[in-house]
């Protein structure tokens, strides 16, 4: 009988790795018939509004740069808009993404549109946000690094993102390796609650490199709380935000699934 192979984790350390994984994952981004977030237009209006009024504190005393990471055709532009906030320059919208297939898209709604690695952002930038974007990182490490890098003393980073530490949570990009590849799992992050090791663990093989795309099947980074605590320890004060929920299961999915963070760089 064949045996059913198991999910393997990788770090950031293991550079060889890492370099096919990224090689893999250019190649999903590049086509965007194959993944389906890239033609529509995103909606998240609980994160854009805490965006939304940290930007209009930060307007108030002058000129606000914003950047949102990880774009795609996103909509807060026209949520920015409704705000008042662009006029006469109080705040400076720029939309950075991964893939050509939205740079029209975004240089149309836009102050700036950079397309590239996050390393190849200019700053500074007094909010930089993103949504559950994270999870897809594949250097989440030098990611956090770099945002701090591109924040001034009090800066802001807001974003949202699964927590693929929480009890009982698995990535869905572990999907194709049925059972056994969520029991590997568990196994495993109850070894990395006990540990903290790895940080920042990535799956080396996630589901949408063996099918056609379903939510988070490209899911690549095992988001912990913890690793994000751990790193931005004496870096940045961590302010945790509550968006709305409406039901039990809501609830559980926002609370205690997700994690919703505001980190302001000290100085």
């Amino acid at each position: 009988m064949q045996e059913v192979a198991l999910p393997r984790f990788i770090t950031e350390d293991d550079a060889e790795a890492i370099g096919i994984l990224e090689t893999k994952m250019r190649a999903v981004y590049r086509d965007p018939a194959a993944y389906p977030p890239f033609t529509d237009v995103s909606n998240q209006p609980e994160l854009w509004s805490i965006v939304i009024q940290r930007a209009r504190a930060r307007a108030a005393g002058g000129p606000c740069r914003v950047l949102e990471i990880g774009s795609g055709r996103s909509g807060f532009a026209a949520v920015l808009a409704e705000s008042g906030l662009r006029k006469a320059g109080g705040v400076h919208y720029t939309a950075h993404d991964v893939t050509d297939a939205n740079r029209d898209f975004l240089r149309a709604r836009a102050d700036d549109t950079v397309i590239g690695p996050v390393s190849e952002l200019a700053g500074p930038f007094d909010i930089v946000f993103h949504s559950f974007v994270l999870e897809h990182i594949v250097r989440p490490r030098a990611f956090l690094e770099q945002i701090l890098a591109l924040l001034p003393p009090a800066g802001l980073h807001i974003f949202s993102c699964p927590r693929y530490d929480a009890p009982g949570m698995a990535p869905p990009s572990l999907a194709h390796f049925g059972v056994r590849g969520r029991l590997a799992y568990a196994l495993f992050n109850l070894r990395r609650a006990l540990s903290g090791r790895p940080r920042f663990p990535l799956l080396s093989d996630p589901a949408i490199f063996h099918g056609p795309y379903y939510r988070d099947a490209d899911a690549i980074h095992c988001v912990a709380l913890r690793d994000i605590e751990r790193l931005h320890r004496d870096r940045a004060d961590i302010e945790r935000f509550r968006i709305p929920a409406y039901t039990l299961k809501d609830r559980l999915v926002k609370r205690l699934m997700s994690m919703h963070l505001i980190l302001r760089k000290t100085p």
